[in-house]
């Protein structure tokens, strides 16, 4: 079988995903995620705080609910959510269930000790804006893009403009989307697609199943892809 140019197969919507040149209060306002402000250093911060219970029902009414790929053991996501007595806290829901607008916490600490144990990386639940690492280096394993078992190491760290032409939604070091999977470090960040929306919905397991080639970058791209930047 020919091999397959990923940007060909996912064309127009890699140029619609604008999630790694935003703040993160940005895409917080985009999904109504409860965040606060804070001034470091002269800088503004963001802290994610969560979703309503009532946001998030708004939420999975307009994007429709998520799906799990193929071969994805990952039953249940940890998200933070609003509980009765107004506070965001950590809770265990169906992956299925997650939707934009949620902050989620990928931590092998949340995976049950019996399928830690046969379990190499840990899967990503939807496509994910990274906002805070816990541990160093916190790297992506992208096999569906390489054929290659290549890690990338991931950053919060986003961009303001365009100006990098390497520096795509694809090869962004701040994002992380389903089809991939952490293969060292922990990570929380914010959804901002699932379900159809989500960047492989559009790749079908026959076109998974085949050779694919990311595009025709010259060899020294090729390096650059295995350094610090990469899905």
């Amino acid at each position: 079988m020919a091999e397959l140019n990923i940007r060909e197969i996912l064309g127009s919507k890699l140029e619609g995903i604008d999630a790694h040149l935003v703040s993160d209060g940005d895409l917080a306002k985009r999904f109504g995620t409860v965040y606060e402000t804070y001034i470091e250093n002269d800088v503004t911060g963001y802290f994610l705080k969560g979703l309503t219970e009532e946001q998030a029902a708004e939420n999975l009414k307009k994007y429709g609910p998520n799906k799990i790929g193929r071969d994805m053991d990952m039953e249940f996501t940890m998200v933070k959510r609003e509980n009765e007595l107004k506070e965001f806290k950590w809770k265990q829901i169906k992956t299925e269930d997650v939707v934009p607008g949620d902050v989620v916490q990928i931590d092998w600490d949340n995976i049950p000790d019996e399928k830690r144990e046969t379990m190499e990386n840990l899967f990503i639940p939807a496509d994910i804006r990274i906002t805070q690492l816990f541990a160093y280096p916190t790297r992506v394993e992208s096999y569906f893009l390489y054929r290659e078992r290549l890690n990338f190491e991931k950053m919060v760290t986003f961009k303001h403009t365009r100006e990098d032409p390497f520096d795509s939604s694809l090869e962004t070091c701040n994002l992380v989307f389903q089809g991939c999977s952490i293969s060292a470090g922990l990570c929380e960040g914010i959804v901002f697609q699932t379900g159809e929306n989500m960047l492989l919905s559009e790749v079908s397991s026959d076109l998974l199943a085949s050779p694919v080639i990311a595009d025709s970058d010259d060899e020294e791209n090729s390096r650059r892809r295995q350094g610090t930047q990469g899905i």
